[in-house]
C-alpha cells in the first residue's frame, strides 16, 4: 500500500497544476499531444531525452511565449514531507533537465520538429538542505518553498485530499494504489485535462477495464466516492501564477488580486483587480509579524483601484535575485534603480516594478528582512476549514442552523436548495442555469463556494455542528463536469416543517 506521504506528493502535484491554470500553464496529458517527444509509458507520460525516455507525470506548456526564447514547457515536481528536500532530489531534476534538453538535433531541426525550452520547478513543504539550494542556484534548477503563512491553506487541503484517498483505499483493501486513475479523476475534475473528452476513456464506465487501463493497479477506487473527493478538492478557490524576471529561475505567487474576474454568481467575494496586459508600479515589503515568519511582497502603489494589492512569494533560494540592493556587480551589469518582473496571467502578462529591498549592498536575506518588516502586510487565513473531513458526516442540520442558512443566502441560491429539496436532494445542471439566468458557455466552477462559506460562518457562531454536510455540494456522474447539484437529505424534511 502506498505510503500517506507519497500520496500527499501526487495530491500535490495536481493541486499545482489546478492552481496554475492561473498562468496559462496546460498539462500535457497524453503522447499525441505531442509524439515527436512524448510516449505512453507502462506508469504514465514520458519524454524523450538525448540518453532514455524520462517520466513526465506533471509537464505542461505555458500559452505565453517570451520573447525571442522558445516556447517554454516545465517540469513540476512536489514533496510533501517532514524533513527539507535534499541534494539527490535536486540532482535527479538536474539530469532529467539536462538530457531533455540535449534531445533536439541537427537532424530534428532539418525535420521541422518543434523545439522547446525545458526547466524544472521543484516545490517542497518542508524546505530544502543547504546543498540542495547551492546546487540548485548554480545549475538553474527552480526551488519553491511553501513554509510561509500564505500557502498554509494549500498545504492543508493536499493533506486533508491525500487523507480521503488513503483511507478509502484501505477501506476497499486495495494493494497497489491506482494512481494513473486518482490523477485522471482529479485532471477531469480540476479541468486541467487537456485532450478532446471526446477522444478519452469515461473514467467511470467499466471498472476492469478501467483497471486494465491504469497500469499496475489491480483494483480501482470506486468511481462515485473518487468523483466526489475530486469535486470537494476542486472548490479550493486559490489561484498561483509563475514569475519571470532577467534570470533563468521560475518563481512562484499568490494573489487573490490577480484571480480572473469570472464569477458573477451571486455571493461570490469580489477583490481589487489588477489588469494583464499593463504595468503596475509597487512596493516591496517582507510580509509578516517578525523576519522569521512571513513571505516577501510586492504592495502596489498609486491612486487607483489596483493600488493595495499584493501579491505574496514563495520563498526560494533564488529570491535573491529580486531583493538585491541596486549596487549590482560585474564588469557588464549596470547600475540599476528599479526592478522589474514579469507575471504571467492567462494568456497575457504583468509588469510590476517595484525598488529593491536596500539602496546599499546586503546580502544576507535575514538582514534584509528585519529591515523591511511590514506588519501590516502580514498574511491573515480566512476561517478554516471545518475541522473533520466532509466524509465523516455524523450529524444533521437543525432547524435553526437550516432557516439561518436560508436567510442568508442569496435569493438565487435558496431557489436552488429550495428546488432540491423538493426533488429527491438534488437538482440538475440545465435547471441551475435557468435559475441564474446564466449564459450557456458559463462554467460552472466554485458555484458551491458562498453556501459553503455560509456554513463556516454558522460553525464559528456555534449555530452549526462540524460534522453536518455542506448544504450545496457537487455531483459527478461521469467525472467530466458537474452534472447535477445535491443538498443534504434532511433538507427535504426541513424545508416541510
Amino acid at each position: 500500500m502506498i505510503s500517506i506521504g507519497a500520496l500527499r506528493g501526487y495530491v500535490f502535484e495536481e493541486v499545482l497544476a489546478k492552481l496554475l491554470q492561473g498562468s496559462g500553464y496546460d498539462l500535457l496529458v497524453e503522447a499525441r499531444q505531442d509524439p515527436d517527444m512524448l510516449v505512453t509509458g507502462p506508469n504514465g507520460l514520458r519524454i524523450h531525452g538525448r540518453g532514455s525516455d524520462h517520466q513526465a507525470d506533471v509537464l505542461g506548456e505555458l500559452r505565453i511565449k517570451p520573447t525571442f526564447t522558445y516556447p517554454l514547457r516545465l517540469f513540476v515536481e512536489a514533496k510533501y514531507r517532514r524533513r527539507a528536500v535534499g541534494l539527490p532530489e535536486v540532482r535527479n531534476a538536474v539530469g532529467v533537465i539536462n538530457d531533455v534538453n540535449e534531445f533536439y538535433t541537427g537532424e530534428h531541426a532539418s525535420r521541422g520538429l518543434r523545439r522547446c525550452d525545458y526547466r524544472y520547478v521543484l516545490f517542497s513543504t518542508s524546505g530544502f538542505t543547504d546543498d540542495a539550494e547551492r546546487y540548485a542556484l548554480a545549475q538553474r534548477v527552480s526551488l519553491i518553498d511553501l513554509q510561509t503563512p500564505a500557502y498554509k491553506p494549500l498545504k492543508t487541503l493536499v493533506a486533508r485530499t491525500a487523507e480521503k484517498l488513503h483511507r478509502l483505499a484501505k477501506k476497499r483493501n486495495i494493494e497497489s494504489f491506482p494512481v494513473n486513475q486518482m490523477r485522471e479523476a482529479l485532471r477531469k475534475a480540476f479541468g486541467t485535462w487537456t485532450t478532446d473528452a471526446r477522444d478519452v476513456p469515461k473514467l467511470f464506465d467499466d471498472a476492469e477495464a478501467r483497471a486494465s487501463h491504469l497500469g499496475t493497479a489491480t483494483s480501482p477506487l470506486p468511481p462515485e466516492r473518487l468523483a466526489k473527493i475530486a469535486s470537494e478538492a476542486a472548490e479550493f478557490g486559490e489561484r498561483l501564477y509563475f514569475v519571470f524576471n532577467d534570470t533563468a529561475f521560475v518563481f512562484v505567487v499568490r494573489s487573490d488580486d490577480l484571480q480572473a474576474d469570472d464569477d458573477d454568481t451571486p455571493g461570490a467575494r469580489k477583490t481589487p483587480r489588477l489588469a494583464a496586459g499593463a504595468r503596475a508600479d509597487a512596493r516591496l515589503a517582507f510580509a509578516g509579524e517578525d523576519e522569521h515568519s512571513g513571505e516577501w511582497t510586492l504592495e502596489t502603489t498609486g491612486s487607483g483601484p489596483d493600488a493595495g494589492s499584493q501579491i505574496r512569494f514563495a520563498n526560494s533560494p533564488a529570491i535573491g535575485t529580486l531583493i538585491a540592493s541596486d549596487e549590482d556587480e560585474g564588469l557588464w551589469r549596470r547600475k540599476r534603480s528599479r526592478n522589474r518582473v514579469v507575471v504571467a496571467v492567462d494568456d497575457d502578462i504583468l509588469e510590476v516594478d517595484f525598488n529593491p529591498a536596500a539602496s546599499s549592498p546586503v546580502r544576507n536575506e535575514r538582514i534584509l528582512r528585519s529591515m523591511n518588516v511590514d506588519k501590516r502586510l502580514a498574511f491573515k487565513a480566512e476561517k478554516e476549514d471545518r475541522p473533520e473531513y466532509s466524509d465523516q458526516v455524523t450529524e444533521e442540520w437543525e432547524r435553526e442552523a437550516f432557516r439561518e442558512l436560508l436567510r442568508r443566502l442569496p435569493v438565487e441560491y435558496r431557489r436552488v436548495i429550495e428546488y432540491a429539496a423538493k426533488h429527491d436532494g438534488y437538482i440538475p445542471r440545465e435547471r441551475v442555469y435557468e435559475i441564474f439566468n446564466f449564459p450557456a458557455a458559463r462554467m460552472l466552477r466554485g458555484f458551491t463556494r458562498p453556501p459553503r462559506r455560509i456554513a463556516k460562518d454558522l460553525i464559528d457562531e456555534g449555530i452549526l455542528h462540524p460534522e453536518t454536510e455542506w448544504p450545496l455540494f457537487t455531483m459527478y456522474d461521469a467525472g467530466v463536469r458537474a452534472t447535477r447539484f445535491g443538498v443534504p437529505p434532511e433538507f427535504t424534511r426541513l424545508l416541510q416543517e
